[in-house]
């Protein structure tokens, strides 16, 4: 586990983005497992600031972590990923991922009426769902305290 400390405005989410092959680094060049991030972005968990999520948008826990399978495309298979049904293994894999967060309750329930805590819980179970190789956490914690903290992140 790698710790970025710095202070507010000092480009730690910039860093992130560029890691996930999100930003393009201003000069030189950047790889993740020697190819570019943007390539090999399906290999990485990304858990964005939880004050950056709009929660107010219907759709439940469940849904949520579904969103963890999705891989952005463009067009019409953009589409045809969104509307395309989970397998069997990736729905596995929404269950273990609600359970090991301790969320399985929570799964019908709208993301706009869970706590601060709960929603951090739900991004990080979004996260993992697919087994990435790199997990990227954007401030995970903030705003949480210690006890909730180390529930999430213990």
């Amino acid at each position: 586990m790698i710790g970025l400390v710095g202070k507010s405005g000092a480009g730690k989410s910039t860093l992130i983005k560029t890691l996930m092959g999100l930003l393009q680094p201003w000069s030189g060049e950047f790889s993740l497992w020697g190819r570019d991030p943007a390539v090999v972005r399906e290999r990485i968990g990304y858990m964005p600031q939880a004050e950056s999520v709009d929660w107010r948008f219907p759709v439940t826990v469940r849904q949520v972590i579904e969103r963890g399978h999705y891989q952005p495309r463009w067009g019409l298979e953009r589409l045809r990923g969104l509307l395309r049904p989970l397998t069997t293994a990736q729905n596995d894999a929404v269950e273990a991922a609600l359970a090991r967060l301790g969320i399985g309750d929570l799964a019908g329930t709208q993301v706009s009426q869970l706590s601060g805590g709960q929603q951090r819980r739900v991004l990080l179970a979004r996260t993992i769902v697919k087994d990435p190789d790199l997990l990227l956490l954007d401030e995970p914690a903030a705003g949480l305290d210690a006890s909730a903290e180390e529930d999430l992140l213990g």
